[in-house]
Protein backbone atom coordinates (compact mmCIF):
# COMPACT_ATOMS: atom_id res chain seq x y z
CA UNK A 1 0.00 0.00 0.00
CA UNK A 2 2.25 2.25 0.75
CA UNK A 3 4.56 1.42 -2.09
CA UNK A 4 1.18 2.48 -4.64
CA UNK A 5 1.06 6.05 -2.32
CA UNK A 6 4.79 6.53 -2.98
CA UNK A 7 4.46 5.65 -7.09
CA UNK A 8 1.36 7.86 -7.48
CA UNK A 9 3.27 10.77 -5.73
CA UNK A 10 6.31 10.81 -7.56
CA UNK A 11 3.48 10.39 -10.84
CA UNK A 12 2.23 13.63 -9.83
CA UNK A 13 5.46 15.59 -9.06
CA UNK A 14 6.65 14.38 -12.89
CA UNK A 15 3.59 15.83 -14.68
CA UNK A 16 3.86 19.12 -12.72
CA UNK A 17 7.42 19.67 -13.66
CA UNK A 18 6.23 18.70 -17.26
CA UNK A 19 3.08 21.27 -17.30
CA UNK A 20 5.40 24.04 -15.61
CA UNK A 21 8.13 23.58 -18.31
CA UNK A 22 5.24 24.01 -21.30
CA UNK A 23 4.03 27.08 -19.45
CA UNK A 24 7.80 28.64 -19.45
CA UNK A 25 7.75 27.71 -22.72
CA UNK A 26 4.54 30.05 -23.90
CA UNK A 27 5.59 33.67 -25.74
CA UNK A 28 5.16 36.78 -23.70
CA UNK A 29 2.01 39.04 -24.09
CA UNK A 30 2.70 41.36 -26.49
CA UNK A 31 2.87 44.06 -23.89
CA UNK A 32 5.49 42.73 -22.03
CA UNK A 33 7.50 41.78 -25.41
CA UNK A 34 6.73 45.58 -26.15
CA UNK A 35 8.07 46.57 -22.51
CA UNK A 36 11.52 44.48 -23.20
CA UNK A 37 11.76 46.17 -26.67
CA UNK A 38 11.45 49.46 -24.89
CA UNK A 39 14.02 48.44 -22.44
CA UNK A 40 16.80 47.21 -25.19
CA UNK A 41 18.94 49.83 -26.50
CA UNK A 42 17.73 51.07 -29.90
CA UNK A 43 20.14 50.49 -32.96
CA UNK A 44 20.30 53.76 -34.79
CA UNK A 45 19.04 53.22 -38.04
CA UNK A 46 21.10 53.76 -41.42
CA UNK A 47 18.80 56.49 -42.61
CA UNK A 48 19.18 58.83 -39.52
CA UNK A 49 22.50 58.20 -39.30
CA UNK A 50 24.06 61.91 -40.54
CA UNK A 51 26.54 61.90 -43.32
CA UNK A 52 29.44 64.33 -43.46
CA UNK A 53 29.67 66.01 -46.91
CA UNK A 54 33.44 65.67 -48.05
CA UNK A 55 34.78 68.90 -48.55
CA UNK A 56 34.72 70.24 -52.31
CA UNK A 57 38.04 70.62 -53.66
CA UNK A 58 39.08 73.73 -55.69
CA UNK A 59 41.28 73.26 -58.84
CA UNK A 60 44.75 75.79 -58.60
CA UNK A 61 42.69 77.45 -61.79
CA UNK A 62 39.32 77.82 -59.86
CA UNK A 63 41.37 79.72 -56.99
CA UNK A 64 43.40 81.83 -59.31
CA UNK A 65 40.33 82.99 -61.38
CA UNK A 66 38.85 83.77 -57.94
CA UNK A 67 41.58 86.44 -56.68
CA UNK A 68 41.62 87.64 -60.12
CA UNK A 69 37.81 88.54 -59.74
CA UNK A 70 37.99 89.73 -55.96
CA UNK A 71 40.92 92.17 -57.82
CA UNK A 72 39.21 92.88 -60.90
CA UNK A 73 41.67 91.69 -63.00
CA UNK A 74 40.42 90.91 -66.44
CA UNK A 75 36.93 91.33 -65.59
CA UNK A 76 35.68 93.14 -68.12
CA UNK A 77 36.54 94.31 -71.32
CA UNK A 78 36.02 98.23 -72.89
CA UNK A 79 36.25 98.65 -76.75
CA UNK A 80 36.73 102.13 -77.99
CA UNK A 81 36.79 104.14 -81.14
CA UNK A 82 39.08 106.77 -81.05
CA UNK A 83 40.05 110.62 -83.11
CA UNK A 84 43.09 112.50 -82.83
CA UNK A 85 46.18 113.76 -83.89
CA UNK A 86 47.15 110.17 -84.16
CA UNK A 87 44.54 109.72 -86.12
CA UNK A 88 41.37 107.37 -86.49
CA UNK A 89 41.74 104.37 -83.97
CA UNK A 90 40.52 100.83 -82.03
CA UNK A 91 41.28 100.31 -78.83
CA UNK A 92 40.65 97.28 -76.18
CA UNK A 93 41.22 98.26 -72.30
CA UNK A 94 40.72 96.16 -69.20
CA UNK A 95 41.71 96.39 -65.80
CA UNK A 96 44.79 94.48 -64.46
CA UNK A 97 44.84 95.76 -60.75
CA UNK A 98 42.31 97.50 -58.91
CA UNK A 99 43.54 100.78 -59.67
CA UNK A 100 45.59 100.27 -63.11
CA UNK A 101 44.13 99.48 -66.99
CA UNK A 102 45.89 97.91 -69.86
CA UNK A 103 45.32 99.09 -73.07
CA UNK A 104 45.86 97.82 -76.82
CA UNK A 105 45.44 99.85 -80.13
CA UNK A 106 46.40 100.59 -83.31
CA UNK A 107 45.68 104.22 -85.26
CA UNK A 108 46.60 106.15 -88.09
CA UNK A 109 46.38 109.29 -90.34
CA UNK A 110 44.76 108.29 -93.35
CA UNK A 111 46.97 109.08 -96.62
CA UNK A 112 46.42 112.56 -98.18
CA UNK A 113 48.49 114.94 -100.33
CA UNK A 114 50.34 118.43 -99.71
CA UNK A 115 50.94 120.06 -103.07
CA UNK A 116 53.94 121.64 -103.95
CA UNK A 117 55.14 123.30 -106.62
CA UNK A 118 59.03 124.50 -107.27
CA UNK A 119 60.45 126.81 -109.69
CA UNK A 120 63.47 125.39 -111.93
CA UNK A 121 66.37 127.72 -111.97
CA UNK A 122 69.74 127.19 -114.46
CA UNK A 123 73.05 127.75 -112.08
CA UNK A 124 76.87 127.45 -113.17
CA UNK A 125 78.95 126.69 -109.95
CA UNK A 126 77.46 128.62 -106.92
CA UNK A 127 75.61 131.38 -108.86
CA UNK A 128 72.23 131.42 -110.69
CA UNK A 129 72.13 132.40 -114.31
CA UNK A 130 68.58 132.72 -115.03
CA UNK A 131 69.23 131.57 -118.54
CA UNK A 132 66.01 128.51 -118.35
CA UNK A 133 64.63 129.66 -121.50
CA UNK A 134 67.61 129.81 -123.33
CA UNK A 135 68.52 126.25 -121.81
CA UNK A 136 64.67 124.75 -122.46
CA UNK A 137 65.60 125.84 -126.06
CA UNK A 138 68.24 124.51 -126.40
CA UNK A 139 67.28 121.01 -125.06
CA UNK A 140 64.05 121.12 -126.86
CA UNK A 141 65.99 121.27 -130.39
CA UNK A 142 68.72 118.66 -129.03
CA UNK A 143 65.90 116.01 -127.51
CA UNK A 144 62.85 116.88 -128.46
CA UNK A 145 61.75 117.48 -124.88
CA UNK A 146 60.68 120.52 -122.97
CA UNK A 147 61.45 121.21 -119.37
CA UNK A 148 58.76 122.68 -117.24
CA UNK A 149 58.86 125.93 -115.39
CA UNK A 150 58.05 124.11 -112.13
CA UNK A 151 58.78 120.62 -110.19
CA UNK A 152 55.71 119.43 -108.54
CA UNK A 153 55.59 117.52 -105.71
CA UNK A 154 52.77 115.56 -103.25
CA UNK A 155 53.93 115.37 -99.46
CA UNK A 156 51.93 112.56 -97.83
CA UNK A 157 52.21 111.41 -94.00
CA UNK A 158 52.18 108.11 -92.80
CA UNK A 159 51.74 107.57 -89.42
CA UNK A 160 50.64 104.66 -88.25
CA UNK A 161 50.75 103.14 -84.67
CA UNK A 162 49.93 100.12 -82.80
CA UNK A 163 50.13 101.26 -78.70
CA UNK A 164 50.34 99.64 -75.48
CA UNK A 165 49.37 102.10 -72.58
CA UNK A 166 48.98 101.46 -68.83
CA UNK A 167 46.42 103.94 -67.27
CA UNK A 168 46.96 104.64 -63.39
CA UNK A 169 44.15 105.72 -61.41
CA UNK A 170 45.24 107.79 -58.50
CA UNK A 171 42.68 108.89 -57.16
CA UNK A 172 40.45 106.05 -55.76
CA UNK A 173 37.36 108.17 -55.09
CA UNK A 174 37.41 109.27 -58.57
CA UNK A 175 38.20 106.41 -61.23
CA UNK A 176 37.52 108.80 -64.24
CA UNK A 177 40.99 110.42 -63.81
CA UNK A 178 43.94 108.74 -65.26
CA UNK A 179 47.54 109.39 -65.72
CA UNK A 180 48.66 107.19 -68.34
CA UNK A 181 52.16 105.89 -69.68
CA UNK A 182 53.24 103.86 -72.70
CA UNK A 183 54.85 103.59 -76.01
CA UNK A 184 53.56 103.61 -79.60
CA UNK A 185 54.91 101.08 -82.29
CA UNK A 186 55.55 102.29 -86.06
CA UNK A 187 57.55 102.49 -89.32
CA UNK A 188 60.39 105.31 -88.76
CA UNK A 189 59.13 107.19 -91.83
CA UNK A 190 56.54 109.44 -90.92
CA UNK A 191 56.50 111.49 -94.00
CA UNK A 192 56.80 111.10 -98.31
CA UNK A 193 57.29 113.63 -100.57
CA UNK A 194 57.82 112.42 -104.30
CA UNK A 195 57.20 114.39 -107.46
CA UNK A 196 53.98 114.20 -109.51
CA UNK A 197 53.90 111.14 -111.65
CA UNK A 198 52.42 113.19 -114.67
CA UNK A 199 55.82 115.39 -115.26
CA UNK A 200 58.47 112.41 -116.05
CA UNK A 201 59.01 114.13 -119.37
CA UNK A 202 60.26 117.09 -117.91
CA UNK A 203 62.77 115.46 -115.54
CA UNK A 204 64.46 113.64 -118.33
CA UNK A 205 64.06 116.52 -120.02
CA UNK A 206 66.41 117.75 -116.98
CA UNK A 207 68.48 115.18 -116.39
CA UNK A 208 69.80 115.12 -120.22
CA UNK A 209 70.52 118.78 -119.95
CA UNK A 210 72.54 118.27 -116.92
CA UNK A 211 74.29 115.45 -118.44
CA UNK A 212 75.18 117.50 -121.79
CA UNK A 213 76.47 120.22 -119.70
CA UNK A 214 78.62 118.18 -117.52
CA UNK A 215 80.31 116.53 -120.56
CA UNK A 216 80.54 119.97 -122.84
CA UNK A 217 82.88 120.92 -119.69
CA UNK A 218 84.77 118.27 -118.95
CA UNK A 219 85.59 118.01 -122.90
CA UNK A 220 85.35 121.66 -123.98
CA UNK A 221 83.18 120.71 -126.47
CA UNK A 222 85.37 118.32 -128.63
CA UNK A 223 83.71 115.39 -127.54
CA UNK A 224 80.22 115.00 -129.33
CA UNK A 225 77.25 115.35 -127.60
CA UNK A 226 75.33 111.94 -128.27
CA UNK A 227 76.46 109.11 -130.35
CA UNK A 228 78.23 111.29 -133.40
CA UNK A 229 76.30 114.39 -132.74
CA UNK A 230 78.51 117.29 -132.57
CA UNK A 231 77.18 120.77 -131.32
CA UNK A 232 78.26 124.25 -132.73
CA UNK A 233 80.54 126.30 -130.47
CA UNK A 234 77.31 129.00 -130.47
CA UNK A 235 75.36 126.67 -128.61
CA UNK A 236 78.28 125.38 -126.62
CA UNK A 237 78.78 128.73 -125.33
CA UNK A 238 75.29 129.22 -124.32
CA UNK A 239 75.33 125.92 -122.49
CA UNK A 240 78.71 126.98 -120.62
CA UNK A 241 77.06 130.84 -119.96
CA UNK A 242 73.68 128.69 -118.33
CA UNK A 243 74.84 126.07 -117.12
CA UNK A 244 72.88 122.67 -115.09
CA UNK A 245 69.28 123.45 -114.38
CA UNK A 246 67.65 122.32 -111.30
CA UNK A 247 65.76 123.71 -108.12
CA UNK A 248 67.42 126.06 -105.62
CA UNK A 249 65.66 124.86 -102.67
CA UNK A 250 67.84 126.26 -100.08
CA UNK A 251 71.04 127.36 -98.70
CA UNK A 252 74.06 125.39 -97.03
CA UNK A 253 74.41 126.63 -93.20
CA UNK A 254 77.50 128.10 -94.72
CA UNK A 255 75.87 130.20 -97.78
CA UNK A 256 76.76 127.93 -100.38
CA UNK A 257 73.47 127.52 -102.41
CA UNK A 258 71.79 124.02 -102.83
CA UNK A 259 70.08 122.82 -106.07
CA UNK A 260 67.63 119.99 -105.86
CA UNK A 261 68.18 117.41 -109.15
CA UNK A 262 66.60 114.59 -110.15
CA UNK A 263 67.70 111.51 -109.68
CA UNK A 264 68.92 109.16 -112.14
CA UNK A 265 65.45 107.33 -112.43
CA UNK A 266 64.17 110.59 -112.84
CA UNK A 267 62.18 110.90 -109.45
CA UNK A 268 62.52 113.64 -107.21
CA UNK A 269 61.80 112.66 -103.34
CA UNK A 270 62.20 113.11 -99.69
CA UNK A 271 61.48 111.35 -96.59
CA UNK A 272 60.77 112.28 -92.84
CA UNK A 273 62.09 109.86 -90.39
CA UNK A 274 61.98 109.34 -86.70
CA UNK A 275 62.12 106.86 -83.91
CA UNK A 276 60.45 103.98 -84.86
CA UNK A 277 59.48 103.40 -80.89
CA UNK A 278 57.74 106.32 -79.61
CA UNK A 279 57.41 107.00 -75.30
CA UNK A 280 53.70 107.87 -74.46
CA UNK A 281 52.82 110.68 -71.07
CA UNK A 282 49.76 111.74 -70.88
CA UNK A 283 46.84 112.21 -68.58
CA UNK A 284 42.98 111.42 -69.59
CA UNK A 285 39.46 111.37 -68.48
CA UNK A 286 35.72 108.93 -69.06
CA UNK A 287 32.76 109.52 -67.83
CA UNK A 288 30.04 107.04 -67.94
CA UNK A 289 27.01 108.75 -70.12
CA UNK A 290 24.11 106.08 -69.50
CA UNK A 291 22.12 104.60 -66.59
CA UNK A 292 23.83 101.24 -67.28
CA UNK A 293 27.20 103.02 -66.82
CA UNK A 294 28.67 101.18 -69.97
CA UNK A 295 28.66 103.79 -72.77
CA UNK A 296 31.67 106.27 -72.12
CA UNK A 297 32.97 109.53 -73.45
CA UNK A 298 36.89 110.62 -72.86
CA UNK A 299 40.25 112.06 -73.77
CA UNK A 300 43.65 111.40 -73.28
CA UNK A 301 46.07 114.69 -74.01
CA UNK A 302 50.26 114.05 -74.39
CA UNK A 303 53.02 113.48 -76.14
CA UNK A 304 54.67 111.22 -78.04
CA UNK A 305 58.30 111.36 -77.62
CA UNK A 306 59.73 110.09 -81.37
CA UNK A 307 63.54 111.67 -81.00
CA UNK A 308 63.67 115.15 -80.95
CA UNK A 309 62.92 116.83 -84.50
CA UNK A 310 62.32 113.99 -87.55
CA UNK A 311 64.85 114.33 -89.63
CA UNK A 312 64.00 115.20 -93.85
CA UNK A 313 66.18 113.62 -95.99
CA UNK A 314 66.33 113.74 -99.65
CA UNK A 315 66.96 111.37 -102.07
CA UNK A 316 71.16 112.63 -102.06
CA UNK A 317 71.27 112.60 -98.46
CA UNK A 318 70.85 116.23 -97.49
CA UNK A 319 68.95 116.42 -94.39
CA UNK A 320 67.13 119.08 -94.86
CA UNK A 321 66.80 119.39 -90.37
CA UNK A 322 69.66 119.80 -90.14
CA UNK A 323 72.01 120.85 -93.20
CA UNK A 324 69.96 123.46 -94.90
CA UNK A 325 68.83 127.04 -93.75
CA UNK A 326 66.38 129.49 -95.74
CA UNK A 327 63.97 126.56 -97.64
CA UNK A 328 62.04 128.32 -99.82
CA UNK A 329 58.40 127.90 -100.72
CA UNK A 330 56.03 125.59 -98.58
CA UNK A 331 58.66 122.80 -98.15
CA UNK A 332 60.48 125.39 -96.20
CA UNK A 333 57.32 126.00 -94.10
CA UNK A 334 56.89 122.21 -93.54
CA UNK A 335 60.85 121.76 -92.60
CA UNK A 336 60.13 124.64 -89.87
CA UNK A 337 56.72 123.02 -88.57
CA UNK A 338 58.84 119.63 -88.25
CA UNK A 339 62.07 121.17 -86.41
CA UNK A 340 59.76 122.97 -83.94
CA UNK A 341 58.07 119.43 -83.33
CA UNK A 342 60.81 117.95 -80.55
CA UNK A 343 57.85 116.12 -79.59
CA UNK A 344 54.36 114.53 -81.11
CA UNK A 345 51.22 116.27 -79.21
CA UNK A 346 48.81 113.51 -79.29
CA UNK A 347 45.06 114.26 -78.60
CA UNK A 348 42.62 112.10 -78.64
CA UNK A 349 39.14 111.69 -78.01
CA UNK A 350 37.14 108.24 -76.90
CA UNK A 351 34.08 106.94 -77.34
CA UNK A 352 34.08 103.37 -75.84
CA UNK A 353 31.40 100.39 -74.75
CA UNK A 354 32.25 98.14 -71.55
CA UNK A 355 31.32 94.64 -72.11
CA UNK A 356 30.15 91.61 -69.13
Amino acid sequence: MKIRISILSLLILCLSAKASAQTDSIPAPAKTVAAQADSIPAVAKADSVPVQAKPTQTSGNSGLFAKMKDHHIFDRLNVAFTLGTTGLGLEVASPITDWARLRLGFDGIPKFNLPMNFDVATYAGEEQTNGFEHVKDIMYQITGQEIDEQVKMNAKPYFCNFKLLVDIFPIKADRRWHVTAGLYFGNSIVGRAVNDEGETNSRVAMILSNRSYDKMAASGGSDPLFGDIYISQETYEKMMRYGRVGVHLGDYKDGTPYYLTPEANGTVSAKAKAWSVRPYLGIGFDSPVDRSRRLSLGFDAGALFWGGSPDVILADGVNMTTELKDIRGKVGRYVDFMKALKVYPAVTFRISYTFF
